[in-house]
């Protein structure tokens, strides 16, 4: 499949798998350079990944990642390949850059969190270089002013990273200063923050302000007025809708909801991908990447 359906898919009889079709991936970063390169699939499966990346700068690599011993073993080429040093040097270069360099400090985290991703390392250790680069943009707009505020807000918007308490707890601090200066962001990012606020509201307070329902129901209404906005609103953020409803599909998956309640969500989340895609969203790397380990 070329592109993610338009309409809603009509057989939900394995989620995941038609999760993964609604947004199959079709770029990856080269292994042997790291550029993000053309990607196909030759054979998917729960233990076993065959697939190809044609780099313009290395040319073709063959790629077989598998389950062996309970552990992923990829081969590039036919011989086993480890991703310790790439990773060291990745970890390096974010260590030794200057967090009050936002810009180069921020690339070297994402850059090392993505190769964590590409790479399947443990969730716990993929919040680590985002806690770092949450906690120094944070840093950056409370001795700096809201000047720079635009970029820290872009680089909030990383849906599935935001679980963790302390890394919830650093964006919450950079949502409410963007709420409190608003008028100073794109609408569409305003959204955007809107929604990494609400899940960090909740995730921290729950226990003591929130109810489900409010909850669910306050993620829909960002996803909604999100995707009345006019295309030109939305056309430099169009996951917005996407990302609230990937959560709602795994807040209601881990909280045994319903079939048709999860099923709902899903073609929500279908949906709202295709018009992403109709509105001439880029692929979204992050999505597709967590999708590759």
């Amino acid at each position: 499949m070329s592109e993610p359906p338009t309409q809603p898919i009509e057989s939900l009889t394995d989620l995941d798998i038609h999760l993964d079709r609604a947004i199959r991936r079709r770029h990856h970063t080269c292994p042997k350079c790291g550029k993000l390169s053309d990607l196909e699939i030759l054979d998917y499966r729960d233990d076993r990944l065959d697939a190809v990346i044609d780099c313009s700068d290395c040319g073709r690599s063959d790629i077989v990642s598998m389950v062996s011993d309970g552990k992923r073993v990829l081969t590039i080429d036919g011989s086993v390949y480890d991703p310790s040093l790439r990773l060291q040097g990745y970890e390096g270069i974010m260590d030794s850059t200057d967090p009050k360099d936002i810009v180069s400090y921020s690339k070297a985290c994402e850059d090392y969190a993505r190769e964590l991703i590409v790479f399947g390392k443990d969730p716990k250790d993929r919040v680590v270089p985002y806690l770092k680069e949450m906690t120094a943009l944070l840093e950056h707009l409370e001795s700096n002013g809201i000047d720079d505020l635009e970029f820290v807000c872009e680089h909030v918007l990383g849906f599935d990273h935001i679980m963790d308490i302390d890394l919830m707890d650093v964006i919450r601090d950079i949502c409410r200063i963007a709420m409190e200066n608003r008028d100073d962001l794109p609408v569409a990012l305003m959204y955007g923050i809107m929604l990494c606020k609400e899940i960090a509201d909740y995730g921290l307070d729950k226990d003591f302000h929130y109810s489900e329902e409010g909850h669910i129901g306050w993620i829909e209404m960002i996803a909604d007025d999100f995707e009345s906005l006019p295309r030109e609103e939305r056309i430099d953020h169009p996951f917005i809708a996407v990302g609230a409803y990937r959560y709602l599909l795994k807040y209601h998956q881990s909280k045994g909801s319903p079939d048709d309640v999860i099923a709902g969500t899903l073609r929500k989340l279908i949906v709202s991908l295709g018009k992403a895609y109709d509105n001439g969203a880029p692929i979204d790397v992050d999505i597709l990447l967590g999708h590759i380990a």
